[in-house]
């Protein structure tokens, strides 16, 4: 993120032991090339370069995470703290980095995945099946036995009378609907097991942002980045 022109104001920032974060020094205009070979600069909003001048006019210390979700530092990336307290700028770094992890489980599931996923489950509603985690498989069976036992009527012969009429839309009506209700199926089926799986991993990652913020110490903190980089790795792990 080095910045090779004058007129722009950037962050001055300076690689922590760590490498998890740099420590904010000022903000300045100017080439980049004038700047102390220790330091770099990093490109940041409008927004966030007005917090972190306030923040240094009052003393704070500023870091920003070495890896962000952008091309520009964001106000929602700042971390300002008091100078020494190591242990919530740490948090705040992990915890940025579980909502970045939350952002791109997130891009893995469609729009049109999600649409098809709701519509599917309320269309098996409407038709009076009622699909939970528990009673899965059963209903599955349930559609699928019943639209192989309602079948298309054949024609009705010429002459036929108004009762047997009835009874061939009757049985017609029943066949659309049990289609129907196994094409909805088969649409849940195909949408559930993506939206599912974003939606249990997403409520995982925000159960260990919750330990994260609760962390009590280092220790505590750097069990719960060993839980956040251990589910992260089995759920981007590439498929073999």
């Amino acid at each position: 993120m080095n910045l090779d022109f004058i007129n722009t104001e950037v962050l001055v920032v300076q690689a922590s032991d760590s490498n998890e974060y740099y420590n904010v020094v000022s903000v300045s205009y100017g080439n980049t090339l004038a700047i102390d070979s220790k330091y770099k600069t990093v490109r940041a909003s409008r927004f966030a370069l007005d917090i972190v001048k306030n923040a240094l006019k009052a003393g704070k210390a500023v870091r920003v995470p070495t890896k962000i979700d952008g091309p520009e530092v964001r106000p929602v990336d700042i971390i300002i703290a008091d100078t020494g307290d190591e242990l919530s700028v740490s948090k705040r770094v992990l915890i940025n980095d579980i909502n970045m992890a939350i952002g791109q489980n997130a891009l893995g599931v469609s729009v049109i995945d999600v649409f098809g996923f709701l519509s599917a489950f309320s269309k098996l509603a409407d038709h009076g099946v009622f699909i939970t985690d528990e009673n899965r498989e059963e209903k599955y069976f349930e559609v699928i036995d019943k639209a192989q036992q309602i079948t298309m009527p054949a024609d009705l012969p010429d002459g036929a009378s108004y009762a047997d009429e009835q009874a061939y839309l009757d049985q017609k009506r029943k066949y659309a609907f049990a289609q129907s209700t196994l094409e909805a199926l088969e649409q849940y089926l195909i949408s559930y097991d993506k939206v599912r799986g974003m939606y249990s991993f997403d409520k995982k990652l925000r159960e260990i942002s919750a330990e994260a913020d609760a962390a009590q110490s280092a220790e505590e903190l750097q069990a719960v980045r060993e839980k956040f980089e251990t589910t992260v790795s089995g759920m981007f792990a590439p498929s073999k």
